[in-house]
């Protein structure tokens, strides 16, 4: 017997707002959290927009702001309990000094190199983490890039259902908008030039799609199993019913353009849930927006389904590609779909994609629907791919 995981717990924050509610009503509503930045100088750089976090000191640096954001994201999923966690899986931004030079002078200053300061400020972190949350195992680093805090899921996911554990804490957070990292996806062509019109900059599956938009966020979601879930009390959300993960091999930062891997991780997923394809309400898009990775996606949606109508919707139209935290941020609204049984929409879609049967949501769409099982795609560079699928919560 494999044991049923459900959702317990959520929290979120992203350019849209700092908690779950605050953010859906600003989805719901087709609201953009893309502005020109004013964080720091962009003059001389290609991309002057991103969809972040404009705290007016609040939390002070960027590495501030992700501390603080992470743990405001889990004490809003924790709310007031303080039962702990059998384990942790959590996804930080690759090379954390990027996002504050102050740091890693300091410590390349006293010696220390770079990849050392990153390594020990996570670990650092992680360790905060454990005390603060009463997590008993050491909290578990995952990094497959875009797909990470996705990948973390999946991880919890396989632990509670094998019985390895009951309640795990799953969070990630990213904070990269600054002058470094936009001009390192700046010179591999990524990111949208729209700096006159911010608001219609992330525009996914849309044939004027130029490029995705930076987008910042923060968010936890506490996995149970469901027997451990009822026996405490616990309000349960929706269930996480599968999951699937395939690597391209294929190159360093680009997907296989043929798509069999992605192919295979959605189905994989799908046949994990035990569902048919006909009982997917919606797909849950990585969409981030860009020429090669949307018509990636829609090409093996279209395969996948089969000439099946799909709806297809990207949140990242509005909360911009929250990089390494964007898989979780992501799937907080999809278990928020399913409780409200309404389909997001993506703003700005100017209805050219490639493919007949996939309709985009927008927000002129009748979304008001019975959301039973939604697949969520989260992909990263070097071809890793994660597919999720979430389902309306039915007691055994």
């Amino acid at each position: 017997m494999k044991n049923k995981v459900v959702i317990t717990g959520m929290g979120v924050s992203t350019g849209l707002g700092h908690t779950v509610e605050h953010c859906w009503q600003q989805l719901d509503a087709g609201v953009s959290a893309v502005k020109a930045i004013d964080r720091f100088d962009t003059t001389g750089m290609k991309t002057h927009i991103a969809a972040y976090y404009r705290d007016n000191g609040t939390f002070g640096t960027p590495r501030g702001i992700l501390e603080q954001l992470l743990e405001k994201v889990v004490d809003e999923a924790i709310a007031a309990d303080d039962e702990g966690f059998d384990r942790c899986y959590y996804s930080l931004p690759n090379g954390l000094y990027d996002i504050e030079p102050r740091f890693a002078k300091e410590n390349a200053d006293s010696g220390i190199e770079d990849h050392f300061t990153t390594f020990f400020y996570e670990s650092n972190l992680a360790a905060r983490i454990a005390e603060k949350y009463q997590v008993k195992d050491y909290p578990t680093l995952v990094s497959t890039a875009c797909a990470s805090s996705a990948s973390t899921l999946q991880m919890a996911f396989n632990a509670i259902q094998s019985g390895l554990a009951n309640r795990i804490l799953v969070i990630a957070s990213d904070c990269s908008v600054s002058r470094e990292t936009i001009t390192k996806f700046s010179n591999l062509s990524a990111l949208s030039t729209r700096n006159d019109s911010p608001e219609t900059a992330s525009r996914p599956f849309s044939a004027s799609r130029d490029g995705f938009v930076i987008g910042e966020g923060a968010g936890a979601i506490i996995l149970e199993s469901e027997d451990y879930a009822i026996q405490h009390g616990h309000n349960i959300y929706a269930e996480l019913a599968g999951c699937a993960s395939t690597t391209d091999n294929y190159h360093r930062t680009r997907s296989n353009p043929k798509g069999h891997k992605i192919l295979s991780a959605m189905s994989s997923a799908v046949k994990a849930a035990e569902l048919e394809l006909k009982d997917i309400t919606f797909v849950n898009a990585h969409g981030t927006s860009t020429p090669e990775n949307d018509k990636l996606e829609s090409d093996t949606l279209s395969d996948l389904f089969q000439g099946m109508s799909i709806p297809v919707t990207s949140i990242k139209s509005m909360t911009g590609h929250c990089l390494n935290a964007s898989g979780i941020v992501q799937n907080v609204f999809s278990v928020k779909s399913i409780i409200e049984d309404v389909v997001p929409p993506t703003i700005n879609y100017d209805g050219t994609c490639e493919h007949d049967n996939i309709v985009v949501v927008t927000p002129e769409s009748v979304r008001q629907r019975p959301v039973n099982h939604i697949l969520s795609n989260s992909f990263g560079f070097g071809g890793q791919n994660v597919s999720l699928v979430f389902s309306k919560y039915k007691r055994s």
